[in-house]
């Protein structure tokens, strides 16, 4: 059970990591269809779906999350309201539709976010404020007195967040610098108050598709990824321990420029396969996850809305 859970979750966390780093898995650069539904099952027993609505600028207006839980599912819900046409103004969450907070959204005319306040429908939790082109986060207690502060700044060459206790004493800081074309090649996490600095570095070739990832605690390499493509398809990735042994890998496979298959490996063995099924716009409709004997962990099926 626990290297079937690894599985499952090393594809997942590597299929997300490459889809938010920009990593070329299917052909369709631009697609004209948007997810409606995402439905995970085993053996026709429900595990999560999520089920998400657009307005006519595609921005989502409802986001809903329901994890199944024996016979009491659980629902994580969001609705958005937006303003001239794609300006996020207000995000209602509820909790089996239940309000559990509202958090509200100001901007100058030039779309640039000035002010944001969160509450829970009684009182008020935080409040945000643009100062000095920096914008500024509090946090409030129980009795309304600060509980933390953060301050984040922005800029073409990357972001930076600072967070600071009721005290006003720094305890942790965040930052990532940005290349040319927006690619983040430094992305920094520093734990002040427990002396823990992690650091990572990326590498791009010269379009900018990813080659390499470092990862430093506190200044000492301690893992490293590696990324191998045909063309603009990556074909394999590769993770590394501090002693430059592998630790993991996955491994692609394509059809049509789709991938269809993401097998990975676990110190050298098999650990699992991810098979993915597309229709004929290039929407992936199905995944199955397998373990390393063949048997299905999981599978998960898409609904879109295409224009």
């Amino acid at each position: 059970m626990l290297k079937q859970k690894f599985t499952l979750n090393l594809l997942i966390k590597i299929s997300s990591f490459a889809f938010l780093l920009g990593l070329q898995f299917s052909k369709a650069q631009i697609n004209p269809c948007l997810p409606i539904e995402i439905y995970t099952q085993k053996e026709g027993a429900s595990i999560s779906k999520i089920l998400v609505e657009y307005d006519k600028f595609d921005n989502i207006i409802s986001r809903e999350v329901i994890q199944y839980y024996g016979n009491s599912p659980t629902s994580s819900k969001v609705v958005n309201e937006y303003k001239n046409p794609n300006r996020l103004i207000k995000s209602q969450y509820f909790v089996n539709n239940v309000l559990t907070k509202s958090v509200e959204k100001q901007y100058d005319n030039l779309g640039k976010l000035i002010a944001e306040t969160e509450s829970n429908g009684v009182k008020q939790n935080n409040r945000g404020t643009l100062v000095d082109n920096k914008f500024e986060q509090v946090y409030f207690n129980e009795d309304g007195s600060i509980a933390a502060k953060t301050i984040s700044e922005n800029s073409n060459s990357g972001e930076s967040i600072s967070r600071y206790n009721g005290n006003n004493v720094l305890i942790s800081s965040k930052r990532n610098v940005l290349n040319a074309s927006g690619k983040i090649v430094e992305n920094e996490n520093n734990d002040v108050l427990g002396k823990v600095k992690i650091l990572e570095k990326n590498t791009y070739d010269s379009s900018n598709q990813i080659l390499k990832s470092e990862e430093y605690v506190n200044d000492v390499l301690k893992t490293h990824r590696t990324y191998e493509y045909t063309g603009n398809l990556l074909r394999k990735l590769t993770a590394f321990d501090a002693n430059n042994t592998e630790d993991y890998r996955i491994e692609y496979n394509y059809e049509n420029g789709n991938v269809i298959e993401e097998i990975a490996y676990y110190k050298g063995e098999l650990s699992g396969k991810k098979v993915k099924t597309y229709d004929e716009k290039n929407n992936c409709i199905k995944e199955t996850n397998y373990n390393k004997n063949g048997l299905i962990i999981n599978e998960t099926t898409f609904k879109y809305t295409c224009k």
